[in-house]
């Protein structure tokens, strides 16, 4: 029986509830209509309340509801248990109907008539669902779809093809002669011929076929897989060739492929992660992959950073002449980046950046269409469940955009595939990375986000203004169109829509045209810190450091205002943009003329050069900006508390090979055409001739020195060089420093 009988839907019309009832399963999910029936009688009209009884759908309101009817249940003994109020709750097949018939004997005292049916509603045995039709349904069933825990939902499917197997060996042993193949009596049934019949000649008339002219035809495919094999094809097609001859050609160059061993990724990348971990017979690299979490970020660091130097390339060459490969490629990038700790996850990141980079420099279209296909869908998974984890892959997938065409089918892709709060956040991500001269379709999409954004929730209002801020990097007009609901949401006290407002602002001041209106601009950011707090302040000066250089007026004057204590902890900056606030540190420095680094400047030089992750790329401006404060950063080995951040920034220039060599002539080398000795020998001079008297000063010198050595060998000559005449001009101060262990040590 599949619905209510006659009997007891009679008995529900003559209790004139409010709704009818016309979906049994669907009318009595929410409880609403079961506390309407119970008040109809006296005995409980008195313990329900149909004000505190919701008629919604929503799951919390359902449960709500029967929350509230299974105390009176209890109390007053009705025999309707917690596991049928669950199964009616989330819609179960007959649940709804079992418990009417119970509430209804319940409360009329009468007992329900079986009612036979003449219809049997068992599926004949081809009909019957497999093992994957049968997990399927049970994970959509919506106790199941609000489980977040995968283990129990892995128990409810294994169950559910227990179940499904014994039902098989139960027909197996039913029903015998269905599944014994190997009957000659079944085998003779099916193998029912016809009367043969005797063929004439006559049957076989050749047909008349008239050719009126040649046609082409030019197969079109979108296949992604197709497009490799296609355009080496046409890159090996001569413009002679008949459309015979080049199908002909297009099997033979099939055959030699199919006979030629196909390039895995991974045998590109099991080699370098051998030599990283020095290992002849170490993991592979899926085996690394799956135990990053139990590893030290250093090693998944050094790991990715080899295969970065030495693995992108090739893998992205492999990758995009077979889609399988990139395939594999992608999921092991997306289950590294998901694994991966803070400290490992920039690494990660890099790696499929250069990866993207390799990749559209073979072909962007091919590129762009393979993560479509093959990355995305990984991507979306991730988003969303591991939200700490968006910002790392938006970067991932927007770096596989090439143009305004491949953005838009990302957005559409991940508008269909996410939820409103994990779609704000992503896009805030994507933005980004807007290509110059974004479309007027991408920009509307993003606008659309902004508007609904800025008036919603406060979380969704936050990255809303950041797509607001990335928009307008290039049209700062659309932020002078919504000025008025800018200032609006400042009244807002959360600092993360001050700071996010502001952000706003400076990327309006980047571009040109913004500078026309900056007044206006400017007003709105001394309104945000006038009286801002500290934390506000903080992410204030971040999203200033974004927008440099064009800020920099503002970002400088901010920072001078603030109270020593403050200025101890600024930081970090954009990654991106520790050249332009180096540059920033060298312009103030000259302007203001002093004669030693303030605080401030050593703090934003920490920020900037001591972050950096490389200079490559900009080798001659940090070139210029090493030249202008070597000076300045010299004079701070004389003193104890400063000579150890002195260090480590000349190391960082040493580290670089870009700008090695001219640390190297600087420091170490003699001015060309002078007399003079290198700037670091006058240094030298600082050591005493008593050892008891050396200072912090001098053994940092000295460990600088041996760090050097120990590090890059380019400069072993160059240092020795510079050892030798010391000793030679200043034999008592060489004598008393450590400095000669280092040189005999140089000697062996």
């Amino acid at each position: 029986m599949t619905t209510l009988s006659r009997e007891i839907l009679k008995w529900i019309q003559s209790l004139d509830l409010t709704y009818s009832v016309r979906n049994v399963r669907r009318d009595f999910a929410n409880g609403f209509l079961v506390a309407e029936i119970l008040s109809r009688f006296k005995e409980y009209s008195g313990e329900i309340n149909m004000h505190s009884f919701d008629n919604g759908t929503a799951i919390s309101r359902r449960k709500d509801n029967w929350q509230q009817l299974l105390k009176i249940f209890r109390k007053r003994s009705i025999p309707i248990s917690e596991d049928l109020a669950n199964a009616v709750l989330h819609c179960q097949v007959m649940a709804a109907i079992q418990m009417v018939e119970k509430l209804y004997t319940h409360l009329t005292k009468r007992s329900i008539a079986p009612i036979e049916t003449l219809i049997d509603d068992t599926p004949a045995a081809y009909a019957r669902p497999t093992a994957s039709k049968v997990v399927k349904d049970k994970l959509k069933e919506p106790s199941l779809l609000l489980q977040e825990d995968q283990l129990t939902n892995t128990g409810f499917a294994q169950d559910a093809i227990d179940k499904h197997e014994m039902q098989l060996r139960q027909d197996r042993m039913n029903d015998r002669d269905r599944y014994t193949h190997t009957s000659k009596h079944r085998m003779q049934q099916r193998m029912l011929r016809v009367a043969t019949r005797q063929v004439q000649h006559d049957d076989f008339k050749q047909p008349q076929i008239q050719f009126l002219k040649t046609v082409n035809v030019r197969a079109i495919s979108d296949s992604v897989a197709l497009r490799g094999a296609r355009r080496g094809n046409m890159n090996t097609q001569s413009p002679e060739l008949t459309p015979t001859n080049r199908s002909k050609e297009s099997n033979i160059k099939a055959n030699n492929e199919k006979s030629s061993p196909v390039q895995r990724v991974t045998d590109i990348l099991n080699p370098i992660l051998r030599q990283v971990l020095q290992e002849e017979s170490g993991p592979t690299i899926l085996d690394f992959i799956d135990s990053i979490q139990s590893r030290k970020p250093e090693s998944v660091s050094r790991v990715f950073e080899a295969f970065l130097e030495e693995g992108a390339g090739k893998c992205a060459e492999v990758a995009m002449e077979n889609p399988k490969q990139f395939w594999k490629l992608g999921g092991i990038c997306c289950k590294a980046l998901a694994a991966a700790s803070e400290e490992g996850e920039e690494a990660v990141l890099e790696f499929v950046l250069r990866l993207a980079e390799c990749c559209g420099q073979i072909d962007t279209e091919d590129a762009a269409d393979l993560s479509q296909d093959y990355l995305v869908p990984k991507v979306v998974v991730l988003f969303k469940t591991m939200p700490n984890k968006r910002r790392a892959l938006s970067d991932v997938v927007g770096a596989f955009c090439f143009s305004n065409g491949h953005v838009l089918s990302l957005l559409r892709t991940l508008k269909g595939d996410l939820d409103s709060p994990t779609l704000f956040e992503c896009f805030a991500g994507l933005s980004s990375q807007m290509p110059s001269n974004f479309s007027d379709a991408i920009r509307d999409i993003y606008m659309f986000y902004v508007s609904a954004g800025l008036s919603s929730a406060s979380k969704q209002t936050i990255h809303a203004l950041t797509i607001l801020a990335n928009l307008c990097k290039q049209k700062p007009a659309l932020a002078l169109n919504m000025i008025e609901d800018l200032k609006r949401i400042l009244e807002d006290p959360s600092w993360e829509i001050q700071a996010g407002v502001l952000y706003v602002m400076c990327s309006s001041l980047s571009s040109e045209e913004g500078k026309v209106e900056a007044d206006v601009f400017t007003s709105v950011i001394d309104t945000i810190l006038k009286d801002a707090s500290p934390i506000v302040i903080k992410n204030s000066l971040y999203w200033m450091a974004d927008c440099l250089p064009a800020c920099s007026n503002i970002f400088m004057s901010t920072l001078k205002a603030l109270p020593a204590d403050i200025v101890a902890g600024i930081g970090p900056f954009p990654s991106g943009k520790a050249l332009e606030i180096a540059q920033i540190v060298v312009n103030d420095v000259l302007e203001s003329k002093v004669k030693n680094l303030e605080e401030l400047h050593m703090q934003l030089l920490s920020a900037s050069i001591l972050k950096a992750k490389s200079f490559k790329g900009h080798s001659s401006e940090w070139c210029d900006v090493l030249n202008s404060l070597l000076r300045y950063i010299l004079v701070e080995f004389l003193d104890a508390e400063k000579c150890g951040w002195a260090s480590m920034v000349l190391e960082k220039f040493f580290e670089d090979e870009g700008t090695r060599d001219l640390a190297c002539s600087l420091l170490l080398k003699k001015p060309e055409n002078s007399e003079k000795a290198p700037k670091l020998f006058y240094f030298l001079k600082m050591f005493p001739a008593e050892p008891s008297e050396r200072t912090k000063c001098q053994k940092t010198i000295e460990s600088f020195l041996g760090t050097l050595v120990s590090k890059h060998d380019d400069l072993f000559r160059d240092i020795y060089n510079l050892l030798k005449n010391f000793e030679s001009a200043e034999p008592e101060r060489f004598e008393s420093s450590s400095l000669k262990g280092l040189v005999e040590a140089m000697s062996r």
